[in-house]
């Protein structure tokens, strides 16, 4: 947990996104992606408490359960005669945690046979959470554990590790499965963890601030004006941040030509249509399996980078950045769909 400092999220985050899933504090020590997930299912009766599930199962959080079960829905089907038939209804459970806590609330209404409810949400410091699991696996293998879970700086003397014995060591897959990983799902802890290490390795302290002057050293040295970028985290989730669509192209055409680094990232982006963030997204068009690009998200913000390749077979790096807008997220979409069409199917001849 002292590889980094000890602060746990950067500058310029929601304080409403905190115990989100996507916005997971970020340490060294990383147990289940700082995460937890809780399930709800409707309970015996109409009127009975929901029941819920954690995972991993632990008491390093807590639950208050208000959730109830409510009767199925009575709907009229009127198909060639008129009957009766029951359906399940909407749901309206919410599942959250406190900020600055780890108390979760289960609020609302699940109908008897409507499906399972599931969110995944972060957990306050996770480094506890970590040695709490521990603990708590240990006992349940019949090994005596004496003490609480506690972290170093719970303590009060730091705790001697070059002394320790080394019980076991695991080596991680290659940077480039990681930065797969990362780029497909879009995973927000992989991007910061990368970040704090690339700062802790170059420059020497594992914080947000030294892996900012990290990254803008070497944007300088592709030729990219460090002025009128700013950067606050490694993931981008930070308002803080700010970058122009053409400082993304320098990047993107400095890694094409690096031939030793542009197979595995080339690799590690979605693929429209196909995989990771853009699965779902211009199946059935001309540019399914051609795209390979990073999205990226805010209330307000999305945006789109990567590269395509045109009627005529060549590549082209690219980057739309919509700001401010206030039309549903589909809408945003789309206007960048049929623009990387008009891209798609651009000939020179």
């Amino acid at each position: 947990d002292s590889y980094f400092t000890p602060d746990y999220y950067p500058n310029g985050w929601a304080i409403e996104d905190l115990p989100c899933y996507f916005a997971m504090p970020t340490t060294a020590l990383v147990f289940n992606e700082d995460q937890i997930s809780v399930t709800v299912t409707p309970g015996v009766a109409a009127g009975s408490a929901t029941h819920y599930e954690i995972n991993p199962s632990t008491d390093y959080v807590s639950v208050d359960n208000k959730g109830v079960s409510k009767t199925d829905s009575l709907t009229q089907k009127r198909h060639r005669q008129a009957d009766s038939v029951i359906a399940t209804g909407t749901s309206s459970i919410d599942i959250t945690r406190d900020i600055g806590g780890n108390e979760i609330a289960i609020k609302g209404e699940i109908p008897l046979h409507g499906t399972a409810t599931n969110q995944q949400l972060s957990v306050e410091d996770p480094t506890l959470f970590a040695a709490t699991l521990l603990r708590e696996t240990l006992a349940e293998h019949d090994i005596e554990v004496s003490g609480d879970a506690r972290t170093e700086r719970e303590s009060a003397k730091p705790y001697p590790f070059m002394k320790a014995r080394v019980l076991a060591s695991y080596t991680s897959p290659p940077l480039s499965e990681i930065v797969k990983a990362m780029d497909k799902q879009s995973d927000n802890l992989f991007a910061e963890e990368l970040f704090r290490t690339v700062a802790k390795e170059i420059g020497g302290t594992g914080d947000w601030n030294t892996g900012a002057i990290v990254m803008k050293r070497y944007l300088a040295s592709i030729a990219i004006d460090i002025s009128r970028i700013a950067i606050a985290d490694g993931s981008g989730l930070s308002r803080m941040d700010l970058v122009s669509a053409d400082d993304i192209i320098k990047l993107l055409h400095t890694m094409r030509d690096k031939p030793k680094l542009f197979d595995a990232f080339y690799n590690s982006l979605p693929i429209m249509g196909v995989d990771g963030t853009l699965s779902s997204r211009m199946k059935g068009t001309v540019a399914e399996g051609n795209i390979h690009a990073k999205t990226g998200f805010l209330t307000g913000d999305r945006s789109i980078s990567g590269y395509l390749t045109t009627r005529d077979g060549e590549m082209l790096a690219f980057s739309i950045i919509g700001n401010n807008f206030t039309v549903p997220v589909r809408e945003a979409n789309n206007v960048q769909n049929l623009a990387l069409l008009r891209l798609v199917n651009f000939s020179r001849k």
